[in-house]
């Protein structure tokens, strides 16, 4: 059987670089268990902003046609990197076995989390971190604030996260939503904090200013924490709730003991968090791919070491500067 490593390659912003990343980092597991080396596809020509967002919103039994689904010509496995609603709902209907890869929200440990779905039933749930494990994480982080000085804010404030500007999350009725879409909702909830404290997302400049001058102007106490790290926003006990659109913020916030108040749907809710020693593991692909392909037994020995995940990938999100820079 035929395994394709590919992602959503239809996107304005194709997730080029992060599919071959995966590529590289999976495919010799695959072969090793499988005899069969992985197909990669990657480049695909991407579709513009207003095309993107209108086929997002279209329903995926509508059965628009998916780049993704209508190059597979034999029987094969999709691995994919973030793919699109569409193609994970087409694979399944055409009973293609699909697993969505991506890295999951909580991103505070001592290497980043991957976060997986699969279309089949499988031993992924075998392998979840444990709630425990990630309780242990923060445990460290805040061991890391422990020597710093405490953020100036009251009792009860509220954090509110920015966001990417575009993103799939945020997707509505056709519209790209923003923070400022939202206004009212949020006002429900922060009316009642005694402080606000407002951390932008740093490729959202767009909306940033906009933000802070029209919106956070009508409350009293609004504070801008542009170079506070997240992790020491998060572990300051006078925060009380966190505030956002679909960041992965507002998962992480709940194992720090804070209200989440997403404004969008939650993405991660299908994901489970996988731990690096496992999925670069052959003994996890072994296991996980059992169920629809001949497979050899693999094993738990595996290269990985901290931050092996974020020096590959790239992806720290403020980890250092708790970590590291304190």
């Amino acid at each position: 059987m035929e395994i394709l490593i590919t992602g959503d390659i239809e996107r304005p912003s194709p997730q080029t670089h992060n599919i071959l990343w995966l590529y590289e980092l999976i495919a010799p597991l695959i072969r090793s268990v499988t005899g069969n080396k992985p197909r990669i596809s990657r480049s695909v020509a991407p579709k513009s902003l207003l095309q993107w967002i209108e086929d997002e919103d279209t329903l995926p039994e509508e059965q628009c046609p998916d780049s993704v689904i209508e190059s597979i010509t034999e029987p094969t496995i999709i691995v994919g990197f973030e793919l699109s609603k569409r193609t994970i709902f087409q694979a399944a209907q055409k009973k293609i076995p699909c697993i969505n890869v991506g890295f999951h929200p909580v991103r505070f440990g001592v290497d980043l989390y991957m976060g997986l779905e699969c279309n089949w039933r499988s031993c992924i749930e075998e392998y979840r971190a444990p709630n425990l494990e990630i309780a242990q994480e923060v445990s460290l982080i805040r061991a890391a604030m422990a020597h710093k000085a405490g953020i100036a804010c009251p009792p009860g404030s509220v954090l509110v996260v920015g966001q990417t500007p575009y993103d799939r999350s945020l997707i509505q009725n056709g519209v790209l939503m923003s923070l400022p879409m939202v206004w009212r909702e949020f006002k429900k909830i922060a009316s009642n904090s005694s402080a606000v404290l407002y951390k932008p997302h740093p490729l959202d400049s767009l909306h940033n200013d906009e933000i802070t001058k029209d919106y956070f102007g009508l409350f009293k106490g609004v504070t801008r924490a542009d170079s506070i790290p997240i992790y020491r926003l998060l572990s300051e006990p006078n925060i009380k709730a966190v505030i956002g659109m679909s960041s992965s913020v507002l998962c992480e916030a709940t194992y720090f003991g804070k209200e989440s108040f997403p404004l969008m749907d939650c993405w991660w809710k299908t994901l489970v968090p996988i731990h690096g020693k496992h999925f670069l593991s052959t003994e996890f692909w072994s296991r996980l791919l059992k169920p629809i392909t001949e497979v050899k037994p693999g094993t738990k020995d595996t290269l990985h070491s901290p931050n092996l995940l974020r020096r590959t990938s790239g992806g720290w999100w403020g980890y250092q500067d708790v970590m590291q820079n304190g």
